[in-house]
This record gives C-alpha cells, structure tokens and sequence, in this order.
C-alpha cells in the first residue's frame, strides 16, 4: 500500500512538472517583423508588421552605421508613430547610406531594445539613386477601349512621351487609389506609349487606367473618367473565345497509303508478314500481371536534389529601388530557408508593377519557395513565368517538379 502511495505521488508531481514547463513555452515577442526600405524619389518607405503580442507606439531610428544594442544610443530617432501604425516615409538630408531599425514601447513609454536583423532592423544600407533635374509626371488623357478582333485596343495621349506609364485593368471602375491596388491585372509601359492591346478572358467587362509610373502606389492620385481611366467598361464578345474555323482545302479522299512491305518498283517482298513480324497480344492475368505491376512500381527515376539557387545579380552592390528590395527579401527569406516567409514576401513583392527583368526574377525565387513547400503545382506556373528570361536556370526547377508531381499520383 505504502509503494502504491508514492508512486501515484510521483506521477502526480512529474505532471505537475511537465504542465509548468510547458507553460514556460510560451514566447512573447514584443517586436515589429518584415521591416523593409524600398527607395522612392527623394525619400525612403518603410513598411512592418504590427506585433501581435504588443500594441504600443513605435520608435523609428536612423543611423549611418548598422543599429545593434551598443550603437543605437546615438541613432537618429526621427519618428513615434501610433499602435496601428503599419508604414512611415522618410526624406534623409543626403544621399549617405542609411540603416534603420522600429523598436516597440513598453506601458511606460521605454523601448524594448530588441534587435533582431530581417524583423526589426536593417543590416544593409540604402541609398538614395542619383537623380537628374526632376521631370514633370505624364498626365494622361482622351482614354478609349474597345473590342477589335480577338483583343481590346485602349488608347490614350501622355503629355510626356519621354516618362514610362502603367496600364491597369479591372473587372470594376478605376476612380481611387484603392481601386488601382485591388485591380488584377498591371502592365509597365515603354515611354512614348499611346496604345495597348490587351486580350483578357472573353465574355467579362473590363475597366482600364493609365498612369505615370512614379504616381503608382501613391494616396493622392486623380483618376478621371475619359481622361486617365474609362467611363464605361469594355467586353470581348464570347465568340471571340471560339476556336477560327479551319478554312484549308482538303481532298475529298486521302492519297492511299504506301505499302512499305513491297519494293516500289519490283514488287517483291521486303519483310515476312506482320505475324511474324510483330509479337501476338497477350492479356496477362493473375500473377504474371501481379508482377508486371510491381515491376512498373520500382521504376522510379531518382529525384533530382535542390538547394535554392539565388542568380548572380543578387550579389550586385550599389543597386537600388526595385532590385534592392528583391534582393533584401531573398536574402532575408530564400537564402536562409524560411520558404513561408519567402512565398508571403514575394507574394507582396509582386502585387506592384514591376519591369519584366524584375518581375521574372522575383517568380524564379517564388517558385523555389512553392517548390521546398512542396506546393509543385504553384512552383511550375511561376518557373514558366520566369522561363523567358531565365530558360537555362528555371529548366532543372521545372524537370524536378514534374518528377515530384509525377511520383505524387
């Protein structure tokens, strides 16, 4: 009796342990993530996300040196903005290269000192692309879209050629800011560009705007109807989605096939009859067909193994704008293996317009993200979106989903 009391003693104490040590477990992180500086004319746009552990007022510092626990005393703080605040846009003095760091305040308004690189501070400075004399933004007028054929012909007149534009295109009218980001489709355009022709899904109503490429992303646009966005939507007719009705001649009967077993010219026989030529079919059932099947289940070709693979231009210094900040995201996320945090910083990498050169690049990378996530399917669309600019490197990325989707079924 007495060895029965202290075992159930010693059970109920090592549980009671085990809950304790569970509970210490529980992380509190009281600090920003996915900080990052994208480089806009003349200022910088700082965007993180909110701690979900600690909403209090946010510290933004600048320094000229890396920010670490021993140097951010004599870092610039330049801005307290609120709890719910997401984003913060700077104009530095100079073009000296710059880091930055948020750090989160505590109930009696000190900062927790917290810095941890990728999250709340930068380990890469940005600088400020030189600029010539500032050029005057297109203003965009006299839009039109209408059906022609099997695409719709949009037209517009930029007042100044020499500046690229943005073509949007959305299944609701484009008035707002707003309704640019939500809209589905962006298009980066050449300067001197008046048209555009576009071949969307038949059958749908389309919205299309038009605007300078330095006013994307920006509050304080206008978007007028008949000027830089259409008043009323555009439509492919559905019989522009039919397949073109073969119009080539045809002969009424076909040419008879050659006998290939005869010489042409003598007649006689080249090769003995097709029943010895070719082997009788055979239906094999019960266990000869058992092992044809296992024998086909250990045909399998050995996979191919990956490592992310990150292009040379992602070692370029001195770059700045788009490219800087494709090249912080990969390697924050792609070059350490944190795949999720690769696909959801891609994924906003690539809801802005972007030139092809970028934007192919950017897929290449989210591809390899989808493809360690074991989402291959998702993996190949990117890889053949980033295949026209990088056919020698996507090629290994393609064959290798296609063996794991195939070893799948």
């Amino acid at each position: 009796m007495r060895r029965t009391v202290l075992a159930l003693f010693a059970v109920l104490l090592s549980s009671t342990l085990l809950s304790a040590q569970d509970s210490s477990y529980e992380v509190f992180a009281p600090f920003v993530s996915r900080l990052t500086v994208t480089a806009e004319p003349g200022q910088f746009r700082l965007s993180w996300r909110n701690s979900e552990d600690l909403a209090g007022f946010k510290r933004i510092y600048r320094d000229t040196r890396e920010i670490t626990e021993a140097t951010i005393r004599n870092a610039k703080e330049i801005a307290r903005v609120a709890p719910e605040i997401e984003s913060y846009i700077d104009t530095p003095p100079d073009r000296s290269t710059y880091f930055y760091a948020v750090l989160i305040e505590d109930a009696g308004g000190d900062p927790y000192a917290v810095l941890i690189p990728y999250r709340n501070k930068t380990i890469q400075g940005v600088r400020l692309p030189q600029t010539g004399p500032e050029e005057t933004a297109a203003a965009v007028s006299g839009i039109t879209a209408a059906p022609r054929g099997a695409e719709i012909a949009v037209t517009f007149s930029p007042s100044n050629k020499t500046r690229p534009l943005i073509l949007y295109r959305s299944t609701s009218p484009i008035r707002t800011a707003e309704d640019l980001a939500r809209a589905g489709y962006a298009k980066a355009l050449e300067p001197g560009t008046t048209s555009v022709n576009d071949a969307p899904v038949a059958g749908l109503e389309y919205y299309y705007a038009v605007i300078d490429a330095s006013l994307a992303g920006k509050e304080s646009i206008t978007l007028t109807p008949g000027q830089n966005t259409t008043a009323e939507p555009a439509a492919l007719p559905l019989s522009a989605a039919l397949t073109t009705r073969d119009t080539a001649r045809r002969r009424t009967y076909p040419l008879p096939a050659p006998h290939i077993l005869y010489d042409v010219s003598t007649g006689n026989e080249l090769l003995p009859p097709l029943p010895f030529l070719l082997p009788q079919e055979v239906t094999l059932r019960g266990q000869p067909a058992e092992r044809v099947d296992r024998m086909i289940e250990r045909m399998r070709l050995p996979t191919r193994e990956l490592r992310p693979f990150l292009l040379p231009s992602e070692e370029a210094a001195n770059v700045a704008g788009d490219e800087k900040t494709l090249q912080d995201v990969v390697g924050a996320t792609l070059a350490g293996a944190d795949y999720r945090e690769a696909v959801d910083r891609l994924n906003e990498f690539l809801r802005q317009p972007h030139n092809a050169k970028v934007e192919a690049r950017a897929r290449f990378y989210l591809g390899q993200a989808y493809f360690f996530r074991g989402q291959y399917r998702k993996a190949m669309m990117e890889f053949v979106f980033a295949e026209g600019e990088y056919y020698p490197e996507v090629q290994p990325w393609i064959e290798a989903a296609l063996d794991r989707m195939a070893g799948a079924r």
